[in-house]
């Protein structure tokens, strides 16, 4: 029973009944003291779900992101109301984070870093920067005489944007980066982001592997930039490179605890090139597509396909070392599967203790990746994420 001191925080939420094709709407209310949820039936002026527990929690219900409630997937739409509203603004505070195209190799290890400090990723996604953008993101340097490095260090191929959310995040980013320089940070904050992962060279400064926004109106303006399509600054997302590539997705209990950047750092370190990534959230009907293969044949299909419209997954479009003739050395399906190990997490923990399901999944449904299994089957799992359900 809800006492008059207990919070309550109201969100508007959207469902898709796919069998009348259209969207419901509803209010979701969510009690941190117990982590329990009701929902109201706006249209209909009912309650539509008693208040029930749930595994839910608040950083997981930030406007733009999308969750699963008892099989129903629901889009957070906007707060529900002012007290709402006031409350998160500062507490569920939006920054930008930029891996510069420089750093993108180690940007699992920085993503770690990030994470391990307490941000919880909204979204993001590979791209090439293009100057337009960049002199969106170097704004607030416009007038410092180095601001020509600024943009040539954020310009080119394979950068990392992602948006991120925590108490405070603006600020709290900003002195996780360290000093704009990469040689000011080494000596006044070896442990930022700038010091560890910056390039070394006393005449390349600026490159400093990570962008991060100076106030909350810039990171609300490079996140129209780099997110949204009609931003108007042409960012786009690299095209896929599918012939040569497998693969891989991160499963919403993985992007939940916090582990995306772990484990696309353990791909980098098995001698893996991440080509391509973004988040997604899948609806039920692309989810059973892409598990078809599955369908009858998996025990626990239908707890996979609950899993993976659970919340937010991130694909990887993954390709292996090449040889000197510019081939790949081994077939990168089959050798991207044997990173990924055995389905079952604690028989892997036996057999393949460093592979990423051992050493990140809990059970064979909670198994930290989704891997392509087919050798034929890395062009067409690629191409469904970044060519059809990217444009959908």
């Amino acid at each position: 029973m809800a006492s008059i001191t207990d919070p309550r925080y109201c969100f508007l939420v959207d469902w898709f009944d796919a069998h009348a094709q259209l969207a419901r709407q509803y209010q979701l209310f969510f009690y941190p003291s117990d982590n329990t949820v009701e929902m109201y039936d706006i249209k209909q002026h009912r309650t539509f779900l008693k208040r029930t527990k749930t595994e839910l929690g608040l950083r997981d219900l930030h406007v733009g992101s999308s969750v699963s409630l008892f099989s129903r997937q629901l889009a957070v739409k906007a707060y529900g109301d002012e007290y709402t509203a006031n409350a998160l603004r500062k507490e569920l505070e939006r920054t930008v984070l930029v891996i510069k195209p420089h750093a993108t190799e180690v940007m699992g290890e920085i993503l770690a870093a990030v994470q391990q400090a307490g941000f919880t990723v909204c979204r993001l996604q590979m791209m090439d920067i293009s100057p337009a953008v960049a002199e969106v993101l170097a704004h607030d340097f416009r007038t410092d005489r180095l601001y020509a490095e600024h943009l040539a260090s954020l310009t080119g191929h394979r950068a990392l944007a992602v948006e991120l959310t925590k108490l405070g995040a603006v600020s709290a980013l900003l002195e996780l980066a360290g000093p704009v320089s990469a040689t000011e940070a080494r000596a006044r904050a070896p442990d930022s982001l700038r010091a560890r992962f910056g390039a070394t060279a006393a005449n390349s400064p600026l490159l400093n592997a990570v962008h991060a926004s100076a106030d909350a109106a810039s990171a609300a303006r490079e996140a129209r930039v780099l997110f949204e399509p009609a931003g108007g600054g042409g960012a786009r997302l690299r095209a896929s490179t599918a012939e040569k590539a497998t693969l891989a997705v991160v499963k919403p209990h993985a992007v939940h605890d916090g582990l995306t950047g772990s484990i696309m750092a353990a791909i980098a370190k098995g001698g893996f090139r991440i080509n391509n990534c973004r988040t997604f959230s899948l609806d039920k009907a692309s989810a059973e597509e892409f598990l078809e293969v599955y369908k009858g044949v998996v025990p626990e299909y239908h707890l996979m396909l609950e899993q993976l419209i659970s919340g937010m997954v991130v694909a990887l479009e993954i390709t292996y070392t090449t040889s000197a003739a510019g081939e790949p050395a081994v077939h990168v399906v089959s050798a991207f599967r044997e990173l990924a190990g055995p389905a079952d997490p604690e028989i892997g923990r036996l057999l393949r203790p460093r592979s990423l399901r051992a050493m990140f999944g809990k059970d064979k449904v909670h198994n930290a990746v989704h891997c392509t299994d087919l050798e034929d089957d890395g062009a067409m799992e690629v191409r469904y994420f970044f060519d059809i359900l990217a444009d959908a």
